[in-house]
């Protein structure tokens, strides 16, 4: 088994390189491990929502957390750091009749972050970086739905009589237990519903009075852009391996590749070079390896250069 203490350096992004390759290398070696990471980062995500933690573990320059004889500490200290830019809130909301209180549970996922967690239905969700979602903390009876705004993958827990539904700015998707992928960012034009397994029905805001739906078979997607909707075939499900932690593109322009990495780490990226922006990839990293990282590995593919602003916000590439 993998030190716990070291693949909570790595969920929280303090590993140093080594550490990092020393989990990835024990994590390709079977399915068992594979199985084993996703459930520590479970506990990891549970512990971050408890809210419990006060004290945040002092760090070293090299950014590896101090050493302690208290293995708690460690572990509810790393759990505090993620706690302050993981916001999440608890609000009460009105539905039906006034005597009627459902809380609601808002989850904000910020750059260079995900969460996995399962709901009060047993169903499983991963929410990928600068995503909201908010859902009840427990289902009434009939009625199970979340909204989210950015990209989420489901998995479903399967009831006859209580339809799931996933509310977005743009459609709502309706299913009763299946496997899916939903994105829909609000600064970006695209809305889109992946189906892996199972059907779903997609219900898009009123157009002359009528609501507009479609049923998707699995390995179609439908796609939302500027009221235009295309279905069409899944081509690459390993884009949908996020959940697992990789990045992976496939014929991808250099300007989509730069916008995927704004999302996954947090800062504004701008291609100067026009021929630049023509250049067609494709790849996959591991998020946790980083922005340099991912650069200088596309870097051997095409010739390009790199710099930050003088506040560190933008990444000019030319």
């Amino acid at each position: 088994m993998m030190d716990k203490n070291l693949l909570y350096r790595y969920f929280i992004g303090h590993a140093s390189a080594n550490e990092i390759h020393q989990v990835r290398t024990w994590s390709d070696e079977s399915d068992e491990n594979q199985n084993l990471l996703r459930r520590e980062r479970k506990l990891f995500n549970a512990m971050i929502m408890a809210g419990s933690v006060k004290k945040p573990m002092p760090i070293n320059n090299d950014k590896t957390y101090r050493p302690t004889n208290r293995i708690w500490l460690r572990i509810v200290g790393m759990a505090a750091c993620i706690a302050a830019i993981c916001c999440i809130s608890i609000i009460t909301i009105f539905i039906g009749h006034s005597d009627t209180q459902l809380a609601m549970q808002t989850i904000h996922v910020p750059s260079g972050q995900s969460v996995d967690l399962i709901l009060p239905d047993s169903s499983h969700v991963w929410l990928n970086a600068n995503t909201r979602m908010t859902y009840p903390l427990s289902f009434t009876k009939g009625i199970r739905e979340v909204s989210i705004e950015g990209e989420a993958f489901f998995e479903v827990k399967h009831h006859d009589k209580w339809p799931f539904i996933v509310h977005t700015p743009h459609m709502d998707v309706k299913v009763l237990g299946t496997k899916f992928n939903v994105e829909a960012y609000s600064d970006k034009p695209l809305t889109e519903t992946s189906l892996i397994e199972g059907k779903v029905q997609i219900t898009l805001p009123k157009q002359d009075g009528v609501s507009p739906q479609y049923i998707l078979q699995p390995g179609r997607k439908l796609s939302l852009t500027e009221n235009q909707v295309v279905i069409s075939d899944i081509t690459d499900p390993e884009v949908y391996r996020w959940r697992d932690g990789l990045y992976c593109f496939n014929n991808k322009t250099i300007v989509d590749i730069m916008h995927d990495f704004e999302k996954y780490y947090g800062i504004k990226i701008v291609v100067q070079e026009e021929n630049l922006k023509k250049v067609v990839l494709s790849g996959k990293f591991r998020i946790a390896e980083g922005l340099n990282y991912a650069l200088d590995v596309l870097k051997s593919e095409v010739h390009f250069s790199y710099h930050r602003s003088s506040d560190n916000n933008t990444l000019f590439i030319k």
